[in-house]
């Protein structure tokens, strides 16, 4: 070959900075080679970055002193104990009053129940042997003392019981009257009261100290009595309303347990929030049973988010991943310049220098 040929033949550079005449092989090789550059940066790329490295933690028992500062990596949040969060949830449990079905024909079925029994009585003291008889009446309450039954056998005796009953029916129970073990739930001093045929809508909040309980009632109706009547006379009383009676205010089992379920579920159960760059111990501390939860519920966010270093090293998968990223942004950028500066493409030369500067 003379020398003028070999000038005029173009330089390897020359041919590959032309564009392509055939799809093969001139074609192949000029988009090929740009295509190796891109494949080459994203692979070094991937290399000299390697994706985030998971985060170990070590686990230090309650006592010992660390010996370097633990530093959160991500923000998270700290759960309470579950001596807290027990505790919590039983302030909450408390603090939601217990809610009542008022029965306002408590009234007239207990005065109908108690004028039956003084009507048997009544009917006892006309027959012949009416003490025994009058007897017979007071065992269904209790079991009568000679002194009550011929107590009993006075027509004015029976009288004043009888009102004393039907006063206590009226105007106490009509008050509102509960159960002693159902107000015992009512820990707030508060109530909510749900008139008998209506909604949620009626409902209403009364004080502890508005409602009787059996007690009270029993002891505030012994007070209508007139003065100076006798012990076994208020023990009749008593014995009387406690066998017939009907209370106005019934706890309501279900909606209590429904309104104090969602009230502990309204609880929150977590302690604090750390923020990423926040110290969780430092070095040379003792290790608490508080900060050994916090160590805790930092590892669980790290697993949670994969970022738990488990096993040694990152995974081929993390490379993979960060591989094809940095490949689809340089792809990206090879299209644009193919599309929109074609002839920095096509020039070898200014394609090698871009990919060095990349």
């Amino acid at each position: 070959m003379s020398r003028g040929e070999r000038r005029r033949r173009p330089s390897r550079w020359a041919r590959l900075s032309t564009p392509p005449e055939h799809a093969w092989p001139e074609g192949v090789i000029h988009h090929g080679l740009r295509v190796v550059l891109i494949l080459g940066v994203a692979l070094l790329t991937t290399v000299l970055f390697p994706p985030e490295s998971r985060v170990s933690v070590q686990a230090y028992p309650v006592g010992t002193v660390v010996d370097e500062q633990v530093v959160a990596q991500i923000p998270f949040e700290v759960p309470l104990g579950a001596d807290a969060i027990a505790e919590a949830e039983a302030e909450a449990r408390a603090s939601t009053p217990p809610t009542f079905d008022r029965r306002d024909s408590a009234v007239d079925s207990m005065g109908a129940r108690l004028d039956r029994f003084f009507g048997r009585l009544d009917e006892a003291a006309q027959q012949p042997d009416a003490e025994a008889q009058i007897g017979r009446v007071l065992s269904t309450v209790s079991q009568p003392t000679e002194a009550q039954r011929r107590a009993l056998l006075d027509d004015d005796v029976r009288g004043v019981l009888r009102r004393a009953a039907d006063d206590a029916v009226r105007r106490l129970l009509d008050m509102g009257v509960a159960d002693n073990r159902d107000l015992d739930e009512a820990a707030t001093g508060r109530l909510v009261v749900r008139p008998e045929g209506g909604g949620s809508d009626a409902e209403r909040t009364v004080s502890r100290d508005a409602v009787l309980s059996g007690t009270e009632f029993y002891t505030r109706a012994e007070d209508l009595l007139p003065s100076g009547t006798s012990p076994d006379i208020a023990e009749i009383l008593r014995l009387a309303l406690i066998n017939h009676m009907e209370y106005s205010l019934v706890l309501n089992r279900t909606e209590t347990a429904n309104d104090r379920a969602q009230s502990i579920g309204a609880v929150r159960t977590t302690g604090r929030d750390v923020l990423p760059g926040e110290a969780i111990v430092r070095a040379n501390e003792r290790i608490t049973s508080e900060s050994a939860r916090t160590i805790e519920a930092y590892e669980d966010a790290l697993r949670e988010q994969g970022l738990l270093e488990e096993e040694a090293g990152v995974g081929w998968a993390a490379y993979f991943g960060a591989g094809l990223l940095n490949l689809a942004l340089l792809m990206v950028f090879g299209l644009l310049v193919y599309f929109f500066r074609r002839e920095l493409y096509t020039n070898l030369r200014w394609i090698v220098l871009l990919t060095v500067l990349v």
